[in-house]
C-alpha cells in the first residue's frame, strides 16, 4: 500500500481540502506524509553580473514567508490527528513540473491534490498544474473537488481491459483492502451502431455475446483480485457512448467516495483515457484517483 504520500499545498481552500483526505490516507496506510510548497520562481531578467532589484527581493521573501507559513498550517492540521508531516519548499518556475520531480527524487508513491473552482464555468477547466502533474506523473494522482468524505466505505472502478486498466484494479484492490471498502467495477462498453445491431441480430447475436462476454470477463477479474485480498466486488456492464457520465452517475447512486480510472493507455487510448478521466474530474463531486 502507500508508503511515501506527497501533498503539494499551497494554501488555498482546495489544497486544504487535499490536507484533510491525505492525512487520513496517511495514517490508515501508516505511510510517510511530505507536504510540498513550490515558490514560483521569478525569471532571470537582469543582465549577467546584475543585481536583483529590491522589488524582486521582496516579492522573494514574501513568497518564502507565505509558504512557511501554509506548511505550518499543514502540519499543525497533520499533528491534530496523530500524523506527523514533512513540510519542504522549493522554487521552481513550473509548479507542475516541480511537483513530479519531487515525487520521483523522494520515491513519492501517491500525489494528493486539490483542485480549484467548483462553480460556473471555473468547474470545467482543471487547474494548468492539476493538469500538468496528472500528464506527467508515474505515480498514482488523487484529486480532491469538494469537501471529501474520510470514511472511504465505497469506491467505484471504471475497467476497460488496458493495461493502465490492470494497473489501477490492482491499485484499488490494495487501496480497498487496506481501508476496509466495498468495490463496484463497471465496464461501459461502446454501442454498435445500428447497421451493425440489425446485422448482428439477422446472424443470431454473436457480436453483441461477444462484447457482453469480454466486459464480464475484465469484471471477473477485477472481483478475482478482490477475492485474493478480502475485498467484496459488485460488478456490472451496461452500453453507453459515455464512460464518464455512467461512472459519475453509478459513484452517485451507489454513494461512492472515491472514483478511481485509468488515466495512461498506449496510442489513441491514451488520449482517450486522459480525456474520461479528466471530465470525470471536471463533473464529479467525490476524489478521483487515477492510476497512470
Amino acid at each position: 500500500m502507500f508508503k511515501h504520500i506527497l501533498l503539494p499545498t499551497d494554501g488555498t481552500p482546495a489544497s486544504l481540502r487535499a490536507t484533510r483526505i491525505a492525512v487520513e490516507l496517511a495514517r490508515r496506510c501508516g505511510a510517510q506524509l511530505t507536504a510540498l510548497h513550490v515558490v514560483k520562481q521569478l525569471p532571470a531578467h537582469n543582465p549577467p553580473g546584475g543585481v536583483a532589484t529590491v522589488a524582486d527581493i521582496d516579492s522573494t521573501v514574501e513568497a518564502q514567508q507565505n509558504a512557511a507559513a501554509c506548511l505550518a498550517h499543514v502540519e499543525t492540521m497533520a499533528l491534530a490527528r496523530g500524523m506527523p508531516c514533512h513540510a519542504t519548499q522549493v522554487a521552481h518556475a513550473s509548479p507542475g513540473r516541480a511537483i513530479v520531480e519531487f515525487a520521483k527524487q523522494h520515491a513519492c508513491d501517491l500525489i494528493v491534490m486539490g483542485t480549484h473552482g467548483r462553480h460556473g464555468l471555473e468547474r470545467f477547466v482543471l487547474g494548468s498544474k492539476t493538469e500538468e502533474v496528472l500528464l506527467a506523473a508515474r505515480v498514482p494522482v488523487l484529486v480532491c473537488q469538494d469537501e471529501p468524505s474520510l470514511t472511504f466505505e465505497r469506491i467505484l472502478i471504471l475497467v476497460d481491459g488496458t493495461d493502465a486498466s490492470e494497473r489501477a484494479v490492482q491499485l484499488c484492490m490494495n487501496t480497498a483492502a487496506t481501508l476496509g471498502s466495498h468495490v463496484y467495477a463497471l465496464s461501459v462498453i461502446s454501442p454498435l451502431p445500428t447497421v451493425n445491431l440489425l446485422a448482428d441480430y439477422i446472424e443470431g447475436g454473436g457480436c453483441f455475446k461477444r462484447v457482453t462476454s469480454s466486459a464480464q470477463a475484465l469484471l471477473d477479474q477485477a472481483k478475482h483480485a478482490g477475492d485474493m485480498v478480502g475485498v467484496k466486488v459488485s460488478t456490472e456492464y451496461t452500453f453507453d457512448h459515455r464512460p464518464d457520465t455512467v461512472a459519475i452517475a453509478r459513484a452517485t447512486a451507489h454513494g461512492c467516495d472515491m472514483i478511481v480510472v485509468p488515466g495512461k493507455g498506449s496510442g489513441h487510448r491514451r488520449s482517450f483515457l486522459h480525456d474520461v478521466a479528466r471530465s470525470i474530474l471536471r463533473n464529479g463531486e467525490v476524489p478521483v484517483l487515477v492510476c497512470p
